[in-house]
């Protein structure tokens, strides 16, 4: 058994739990704060589960996207690090960049879905819709973020993958 690999699989558990935790967390109450103003809703609202939910599973599934580039760079940083004290600190740097990126990215995505069926349906306002606990606005709207979220998912993986502090390969790619 490879201890290493064991404490980094570890690691990559530990980071998932704790990252999707605190991005769903965040993500909720969020949303919940923009869509009710502060306002607790009379009923349960199937309409802001709905739009919640396909928000969240967008954010959640582009910010997951920063655990492979995240063990690519702690693998890298481990590499050269004589200190364990430097790793750390180079790694949460790294955590946090990349979060950084992949929670802006999220929230381009979920604000241009927003607008896109706002462009689309321009006598209706989705926010009080979907207050008012109106389905087909939170099914279109959910559904127009998560084939954007869908689509952007890779792109944003290779955005952070190019951000990944590889060790110098003598010569080049080609051998040049």
């Amino acid at each position: 058994m490879d201890i290493s690999l064991t404490l980094l699989a570890l690691l990559q558990l530990s980071l998932a739990i704790v990252l999707g935790v605190g991005v769903l967390f965040g993500t909720y109450r969020l949303v919940r704060r923009i869509v009710y103003r502060g306002q607790t809703p009379e009923q349960p609202q199937t309409a802001f589960a709905v739009f919640s939910g396909a928000i969240m599973f967008s954010v959640g599934y582009l910010v997951s996207s920063v655990l492979e580039p995240l063990l690519s760079t702690f693998r890298s940083l481990s590499i050269g690090s004589a200190h364990p004290g430097q790793l750390f600190l180079d790694f949460c740097g790294y955590l946090s960049l990349f979060l950084l990126i992949s929670s802006v990215i999220a929230l381009l995505i979920n604000l241009l879905g927003i607008f896109l069926f706002t462009r689309f349906t321009r006598d209706i306002d989705e926010l009080q819709a979907i207050r008012a606990n109106d389905l087909a606005a939170a099914i279109s709207t959910g559904i127009i973020i998560l084939v954007i979220t869908l689509f952007a998912k890779e792109s944003v993986v290779f955005l952070l993958e190019s951000i990944v502090p590889y060790p110098e390969v003598p010569g080049g790619v080609f051998g040049a």
